[in-house]
C-alpha cells in the first residue's frame, strides 16, 4: 500500500535527525516501492532530509513494468509460481530490494566511499525476466549452486555494493 509505505518512509526521515549528519548510512531493504515516482522512494531521496540518501545505480523508472530497460537491477520473485506453499511468483519482474547510501558515502573524495559499479542483485544477469532464477544460467558469472539456492531459500535476490577504504575500521 503506497500510503502505508510514505508512512514508513515519514518514520525513517525524522529518526535521522537523531543521526550526526555528517555520518555515513546505508539504508536498505525490501521496500516494496515499484518506482521511482512513488512519494516513499522519493521523500527517502529528498535533499531537504537531514541525511540525503542516493540510489547508487540511479536507474529511475517503472520497476514492475516490462518495458523497463534495466532488468539485471529486478530482485522479485525468483520464481514463477510458490514453492512449498510458500513465497511469491510470477518470475523476476520487479526491483523491491534496495541499499541507498548518504550522499558522502557517493563522494569518491570521501576517505569511505561507494565503489562505482558495484552494485547489483546477486545471480540476475538480465536474461530471466519473468521466469525462474535458475533459467538465468548462461552467462551468469554466479555458480548454478548459488543460484538454485537462492531460488529454494528466497523470492527476493540479495543487493549488494562494495566500500572502497584507504582508513582502517572498527566496528563498536
Amino acid at each position: 500500500n503506497e500510503a502505508a509505505r510514505l508512512q514508513m518512509a515519514e518514520v525513517f526521515v525524522n529518526a535521522l535527525t537523531e543521526i550526526d549528519p555528517n555520518s555515513y548510512c546505508i539504508f536498505g531493504g525490501d521496500f516494496n516501492v515499484y518506482s521511482s515516482s512513488e512519494p516513499a522512494y522519493q521523500l527517502l531521496l529528498n535533499a531537504e532530509n537531514s541525511i540525503v540518501f542516493e540510489d547508487p545505480i540511479d536507474a529511475p523508472g517503472n520497476w514492475t513494468s516490462s518495458t523497463y530497460p534495466f532488468k539485471e537491477i529486478l530482485t522479485q520473485s525468483t520464481r514463477t509460481s510458490q514453492i512449498f506453499g510458500d513465497g511469491a511468483g510470477g518470475g523476476l519482474d520487479d526491483r523491491f530490494d534496495f541499499i541507498l547510501a548518504s550522499e558522502n558515502l557517493m563522494d569518491q573524495n570521501e576517505p569511505l566511499h561507494y565503489q562505482s559499479d558495484s552494485y547489483l542483485a546477486l545471480a540476475n544477469n538480465g536474461t530471466c525476466y519473468n521466469q525462474n532464477i535458475t533459467d538465468c544460467e548462461e552467462d551468469n558469472e554466479v555458480p548454478m549452486e548459488i543460484i538454485q539456492a537462492l531460488y529454494y531459500m528466497s523470492d527476493h535476490l540479495p543487493v549488494l555494493m562494495k566500500l572502497e577504504t584507504q582508513i582502517e575500521l572498527a566496528i563498536n
